[in-house]
């Protein structure tokens, strides 16, 4: 039987030890205090499988190419090309199978009523060799798994 990795990983019934390729290193980090029996509030996390069958599923690969060859290295140039990059993120629209495993995860993890914070990160943001902080978004204050939709591109 193979293994199927997971678009969105429920923490509730997490092993001991998660991937943290699948989760990233702060979700993964998280799930260990709470082995530790620290206190973390309920969460789930959209996993890097989720992001690679969305860009399987789109032309993501192709337009990132596109979108790299044609920064030549100017700051202006990068940012533009990001600022490309996020449009059409946003408009994509999230497979049927990724909203039905967020809204899934959502109803068996977080109390109603909840306010949320989604928070972008990217495996390996936090390594010896790269650091990303304060290069990726949190949003505050959702309350609806349709919210959740939208701040996950």
């Amino acid at each position: 039987m193979d293994f199927v990795l997971p678009l969105v990983f429920d923490t509730t019934a997490a092993p001991p030890a998660a991937p943290a390729e699948l989760l990233g290193s702060k979700a993964a980090n998280l799930l260990a205090l709470r082995q530790l029996d620290f206190t973390i509030p309920p969460f789930y996390v959209v996993t890097s499988e989720a992001f690679r069958q969305a860009a399987d599923q789109t032309e993501l690969d192709r337009l990132m190419t596109t979108w790299v060859e044609r920064v030549s290295g100017t700051e202006q140039e990068a940012s533009e090309a990001a600022a490309d990059i996020r449009r059409w993120l946003q408009r994509l629209e999230l497979p049927r199978s990724l909203r039905n495993a967020i809204r899934s995860a959502h109803q068996q993890t977080i109390p109603e009523g909840s306010f949320l914070a989604v928070r972008s990160s990217v495996v390996g943001e936090d390594s010896p060799l790269h650091s990303f902080a304060g290069l990726h978004d949190t949003l505050l204050g959702l309350r609806q798994t349709e919210e959740v939709f939208d701040a996950v591109k």
